[in-house]
């Protein structure tokens, strides 16, 4: 949690016309009024009542004019704080099932290649940090600094919410200007904070991207891999060394394209020995491969809640256009014809 940031956080003591606290509040004459003129019985007066309201909404315009224009930024990062990975859609699928952070940055990339228009993002490892960087189209603009205050928000704090350990990035550099001094000095006491750089980014120790994320669970992948090995190799006709073959490549699709060395690699035998029972099956990886791509693109299809962007991404594709092709090879029509 960033300090000094709460969500429902009181407004600062200095913002708008109100009354500080352990001061007495300035009154208007109507509400002065108010303490030497009650109502019959303890009714309000209407005069009162309504020159109540009208005082009440004006310090509430005040507040939130003052309150924007010092902490501008701040409720971004607060939104932030507070995103569930459902915010995040088919990503979020994803990115506890990688191995490392810095595998779950390149699915992150991937995927805003995918499914944003408009926006970029890069991840460099370079011998002493990992850098993430990203921007969008609408340079310039107040949405521009909202969005990118928030994307740099999550990005910075994707390492923390992935492996449960309290990770903080070296810099986050903004490429807009910088909100009020009082914002500033918050954000700082999270990780140092620059603006106006020439492009978003977030700069994290190397080390940050070879850290395990604990739900993408290693040792049991392992210990499946073993147990699906002396499966295949119990497996005597070809048609069920095909069929099992199917079953593997399936789990394996986990936002990242299965090769023939992934599948050798989780079959438990070498490439050589795989490809010669593809052979004696008289099929091939790659028609194993599509299989299993056109049957699970039907599956998500048939949802209809993903858009083409976000299925090309859970299938491994780098581009929306190579899933629109192989799928009209696979059905001799387009994505979703079938379900418009």
């Amino acid at each position: 949690m960033v300090p000094g940031i709460a969500e429902g956080s009181p407004p600062p003591a200095d913002v708008g016309q109100g009354a500080r606290p352990g001061q007495p509040s300035q009154r208007t004459g109507c509400e002065h009024a108010e303490q030497h003129d009650g109502g019959t019985h303890g009714e309000a007066h209407p005069v009162r009542a309504l020159a109540h309201i009208m005082q009440q909404r004006r310090r509430e315009q005040l507040t939130v004019g003052v309150t924007r224009r010092r902490q501008r930024g701040t409720d971004i990062q607060a939104m932030a704080l507070v995103a569930a990975r459902k915010t995040f859609g088919v990503l979020s699928q994803i990115t506890p099932r990688c191995v490392t952070v810095f595998e779950a940055y390149r699915q992150t990339e991937r995927y805003v290649s995918l499914v944003s228009q408009g926006a970029r993002m890069s991840v460099v490892l370079t011998p002493k940090t990992l850098d993430v960087s990203c921007g969008i189209a609408a340079a310039g603009t107040p949405l521009h600094s909202n969005i990118m205050f928030w994307a740099l928000t999550n990005l910075s704090l994707m390492p923390k919410r992935l492996t449960g350990v309290d990770i903080r990035p070296k810099l986050v550099a903004c490429d807009f200007a910088a909100p009020s001094a009082a914002a500033v000095r918050t954000l700082n006491e999270f990780c140092p904070f620059t603006f106006d750089a020439n492009q978003g980014r977030v700069t994290f120790d190397r080390s940050v991207g070879n850290l395990g994320i604990p739900s993408a669970d290693a040792d049991l992948q392992k210990l499946l891999a073993g147990v699906m090995e002396q499966h295949l190799t119990r497996l005597g006709p070809v048609g069920s060394f095909e069929q099992g073959l199917l079953v593997v490549l399936s789990e394996m699709m986990n936002g990242t394209m299965p090769t023939l060395a992934s599948l050798s690699a989780r079959a438990g035998m070498s490439q050589r020995t795989l490809q010669r029972r593809l052979g004696e099956a008289r099929t091939s990886f790659q028609a194993l491969l599509q299989k299993v791509l056109q049957g699970q693109a039907e599956k998500l299809l048939a949802r209809g809640d993903l858009s083409q962007g976000e299925i090309a991404f859970l299938l491994g594709y780098s581009e929306v256009s190579a899933f629109s092709r192989a799928y009209r090879r696979w059905t001799g029509h387009p994505p979703g014809a079938a379900y418009a």
